[in-house]
């Protein structure tokens, strides 16, 4: 179950609450009809479900955070000791409780009587400008990761276009293109530069990245002139090609699939 840390508006104070307590909206907050901390604690570790006959609605300003913590979530969350500032209470009482320490029997307030929450400006401010802060830290982590992203995308951008320079137009229509590329595949390096395109062509099992490749790579006219191992009249031997060996690999490289698989995908083709 989740504790939330609310502001109340008009400057009434801070406080953490159950998500039970808070309306569908979120808008509002009902709060227990009890002058006890106990009572209070009580109720909230229990996350008990508001009677709503007995318990006041409070209008909320917004909502800081939510944390499935039990013992001192905010500062769980805020990772400052700044934020044992905010006050927990009864929104609207002019006495203010500040700083609140964890005490030793996990209870999440401190102090004999159970105050209403008042925080003053400068309070007030402090908190928002901590909580900006840790916004503004989540935002940049954003950046960073789009624009490392960016980076990866634009070299897998770059090593495709490099691929698809040194080879023929694909896919790939006659016989000569295709000996072009029998032949630009006999180089090991090159052959390891077409896997590392092939992979990154997509497809969610075996059968699929297969399909894929083959469309990228060959023409209907042109592969229906091949049969896997070339034992049908007029085919020729697929199995024996450099391009076989560079497909296998790049599915094998992406999925759970054996050799086997993957030329039992091929002849089906």
């Amino acid at each position: 179950m989740t504790f939330v840390g609310v502001e109340f508006t008009a400057n009434e104070g801070l406080a953490i609450v159950s998500v039970n307590w808070l309306t569908l909206r979120k808008k509002e907050v009902f709060w227990p009809d009890s002058k006890k901390q106990s009572c209070y604690e009580k109720l909230l570790k229990n996350h008990t479900i508001p009677d709503e006959d007995s318990w006041q609605l409070y209008s909320i300003q917004r909502c800081f955070f939510n944390t499935g913590l039990v013992r001192s979530p905010i500062p769980e969350i805020l990772g400052s000791s700044k934020a044992r500032n905010l006050i927990l209470g009864t929104p609207g009482s002019s006495k203010v409780r500040s700083p609140i320490p964890e005490t030793s029997s996990g209870s999440l307030i401190s102090g004999s009587s159970f105050s209403t929450p008042k925080i003053n400006r400068t309070t007030l401010q402090s908190n928002d400008k901590l909580l900006s802060s840790i916004f503004y830290v989540r935002e940049q982590n954003k950046l960073i990761i789009s624009l490392l992203m960016q980076i990866v995308n634009k070299q897998s951008s770059e090593n495709a276009h490099g691929i698809l320079e040194e080879i023929p137009h694909l896919p790939i229509n006659t016989e000569e293109d295709f000996i072009i590329l029998e032949n630009y595949l006999e180089s090991d390096d090159n052959l390891k530069k077409l896997v590392n395109y092939l992979q990154k062509l997509g497809g969610k099992d075996a059968i699929s990245k297969v399909n894929i490749i083959l469309k990228k790579i060959l023409t209907n006219e042109l592969a229906s002139r091949y049969n896997f191992f070339g034992k049908r009249p007029g085919k020729k031997p697929f199995s024996t090609l450099r391009l076989n060996d560079a497909i296998t690999r790049a599915v094998l490289k992406e999925s759970a699939s054996t050799e086997k698989n993957v030329a039992d995908v091929i002849i089906k083709m």
